[in-house]
């Protein structure tokens, strides 16, 4: 091999060489890039990393007042299931009061109910009768006046008669100025000696609520006796825990009379009756008697 192509070797092995350092060259400043860059992302990672650390340092205290605030709160809701819990129980006990307060409620708000439908009632039968009132009112007046005219003709009847009879004689005759003439009671009358009784019957008015209730009542004479009278007395009464009296002036008597051996009463009832489980009152009663006698 000559020089001269040993020579041309030689530059073409320089070339290649001259060729690799500068592909190196490169790479290498490649890698001083890209280690640069990443140089910068580790300090942003470092720097946000620093910024973290500072805010949970700042945050330390909130998140245990966060946590206290959980554990309080636990403690008030057990708390408040523990007095849930003793109010069930004290309910529980209570069932019984509370049925009777609810029941004690009911009974008072149907008499309120009841007593509301009387005085409706009531005013009705005002409005009805005022007419019939003051007729009545003229009538009284006008029977007073009657009873006075008579008990003033009665005074002097009994002043005309100014003597009186022992015993044992009657007046035979009266004197203009009043003294009497007696004579001994000689002669029989022919008839024995009166015997008399009373029979009563007692029953109550019965009411159907908020509709008028009736009753036909008897006393009944002996067969030994007849009836020669008889009359009646109407009353009010109340029974229960609210006992309210029934009024007697609520009660129309639509007969009295004697019916071969009684006397008989027949009577309407417009008084309410309330009969609810524990109360029964506004009841009236109705005593009818009968007047009895026997000669003997």
């Amino acid at each position: 091999m000559s020089v001269k192509t040993l020579q041309s070797h030689i530059d073409l092995l320089r070339s290649d060489l001259e060729a690799a350092v500068g592909d190196l060259q490169n790479q290498i400043d490649d890698l001083v890039a890209s280690q640069a860059a990443q140089d910068l992302i580790i300090a942003a990672i470092q720097t946000a990393a620093d910024l973290l650390q500072d805010r949970v340092a700042e945050n330390e205290g909130d998140i245990d007042a966060l946590q206290a605030a959980d554990d309080f709160l636990a403690q008030l809701i057990q708390a408040l299931d523990d007095r849930l819990t003793l109010l069930e129980a004290r309910v529980t006990d209570n069932e019984g009061d509370i049925a009777a307060i609810l029941l004690a409620d009911q009974v008072t708000q149907n008499l309120i109910n009841a007593i509301q439908a009387q005085i409706a009632n009531l005013n009705l039968r005002i409005i009805a009768n005022d007419g019939d009132i003051s007729t009545l009112q003229s009538l009284v007046g006008s029977l007073l006046t009657q009873l006075n005219s008579l008990q003033t003709q009665l005074a002097a009847k009994q002043n005309r008669v100014l003597g009186v009879c022992g015993p044992g004689s009657s007046i035979r005759q009266i004197n203009s100025n009043g003294s009497v003439i007696c004579e001994p009671d000689s002669v029989s009358a022919g008839v024995g000696s009166l015997s008399t009784l009373r029979v009563t019957e007692t029953q109550e008015i019965p009411s159907v609520g908020l509709t008028a209730g009736s009753l036909s009542l008897s006393a009944t004479c002996p067969s030994t006796h007849r009836v020669t009278g008889g009359g009646y007395q109407i009353s009010g009464f109340g029974t229960g825990v609210l006992p309210i009296s029934g009024d007697p002036r609520f009660v129309k008597v639509l007969r009295t009379r004697s019916s071969g051996n009684d006397w008989n009463v027949r009577v309407s009832n417009d008084n309410i009756v309330v009969d609810i489980i524990i109360t029964k009152s506004f009841q009236t009663r109705l005593d009818v008697y009968a007047q009895c006698g026997r000669v003997q």
